[in-house]
């Protein structure tokens, strides 16, 4: 509860039998919970507003529902309790946020802090600021008023993503759309009743969003396939591709999360002249491969430990004059080196799914069964500095 305010919760006890039921669906639960609220509020004679009053002042049984689903009851007309949100909180360096206070009560000066933002301060209510170097920044708002003053700091709050030499960007934030400068916007290929991805399955932070896979088998499947681009075509020059994973089969054999290029025959010359990534059930436990000829490309091997443990993992592939390194979750994991630099076809481009043949006879395998968030993919090769740097900005 904030100073000057009235917070009514109505999920109270009488709701906790309903909450716990284990013979309803959740669903049901959800409508007999709105019933129990519906009741509790004609019992006590509450009024319910559309609004904040105009003068601010509540009367004593008026409440406002607020769209987190609270009722609140303003005591104090000038009470401020400063708040944020922004219209975006993870971009590629350049990028521009819209911010927007969402302060309660009735705060008449706002002063905004952006670290590593410009502009750095701000006293507009809602300021938009851009950020030109990667990293990871606080925003500050004091809200006020000739009576009360309030502060709400977010460590951490913006993320910012290297921007030289990116390729794509999907962020999965309800949607596949890209954010990069490119604009290649996958399409989901799907077989099979209800088979679907999933763009809006809660990520590993708080009120961020992510892609959910959850493929079956070669006649149950939904996966992203990207357009041909000429952005794509790594014909023997340097690529990192960085990811998060959350795994929710920890059986399965085999579990791909992406596959570019021409795989198993694929190439009328027989070739495989591509890249590919995935999880296997026994050592070595990660796959991360530049496959020209059998085993004459780069494998790289990561044997350690199974990967597959329903947690959140960021994985780095890079490429770079003829080895492979993969990074996960900051640190060098594995490497293959002086294997050749290999080149790798512009298409095609799956996630969340592999394949072998020609195009018009493909069949699809490996399927992902688990979660995508933050898919990048760069025309360079990543140090480990950076890869390390890129981990830290983003868990």
């Amino acid at each position: 509860m904030k100073k000057g305010f009235n917070i009514l919760l109505i999920l109270c006890a009488a709701l906790v039998a309903i909450s716990c039921s284990k013979t309803k669906s959740y669903t049901d639960m959800l409508k007999d919970e709105k019933k129990a609220i519906e009741r509790f509020i004609d019992d006590k004679g509450l009024e319910i507003l559309d609004d904040f009053p105009a003068d601010s002042v509540f009367k004593e049984n008026q409440f406002v529902l607020l769209d987190n689903g609270v009722y609140l009851n303003i005591i104090d007309k000038n009470s401020v309790a400063a708040d944020i949100t922004a219209d975006q909180r993870m971009v590629i360096e350049g990028g521009v946020i819209s911010f927007k206070d969402t302060s309660l009560g009735r705060p008449t000066r706002w002063n905004w802090t952006f670290e590593g933002g410009t502009p750095s301060t701000s006293n507009e209510q809602n300021p938009t600021v851009t950020y030109s170097t990667a990293g990871k920044y606080k925003v500050t708002l004091v809200a006020s008023n000739d009576m009360n003053t309030s502060t709400a700091e977010q460590e951490g709050y913006i993320t910012v993503l290297p921007g030289k030499d990116i390729v794509l960007f999907y962020p999965f934030e309800g949607d596949s759309k890209d954010m990069g400068p490119n604009a290649i916007h996958p399409e989901i290929l799907k077989l099979g009743d209800n088979m679907d991805v999933n763009f809006n399955a809660p990520a590993r932070k708080e009120g961020f969003t992510c892609a959910e896979f959850r493929s079956k088998d070669s006649q149950n499947y939904a996966f992203l396939s990207l357009p041909d681009n000429d952005a794509l075509d790594f014909q023997a020059t340097p690529v990192t591709t960085s990811f998060w994973v959350k795994t929710s089969n920890k059986t399965a054999a085999n579990l791909g999360v992406f596959q570019h290029g021409a795989g198993p025959n694929a190439s009328t010359d027989g070739k495989n002249k591509q890249t590919w990534f995935r999880f296997q059930k026994s050592s070595p436990f990660i796959r991360y491969v530049i496959e020209y000829s059998g085993l004459s490309g780069n494998w790289t091997d990561y044997k350690t430990k199974a990967m597959t443990d329903g947690e959140w993992h960021h994985y780095v592939c890079v490429h770079t004059n003829g080895s492979t390194y993969l990074y996960i979750d900051g640190v060098k994991a594995a490497e293959a080196l002086n294997k050749g630099l290999k080149p790798i076809d512009r298409k095609p481009y799956f996630i969340g799914a592999m394949y072998r043949g020609a195009e018009g006879s493909r069949s699809y395998e490996n399927f992902m069964d688990g979660y995508i968030d933050d898919y990048l993919v760069y025309n360079r090769a990543f140090t480990a500095a950076e890869a390390k740097a890129l981990y830290d900005s983003m868990k």
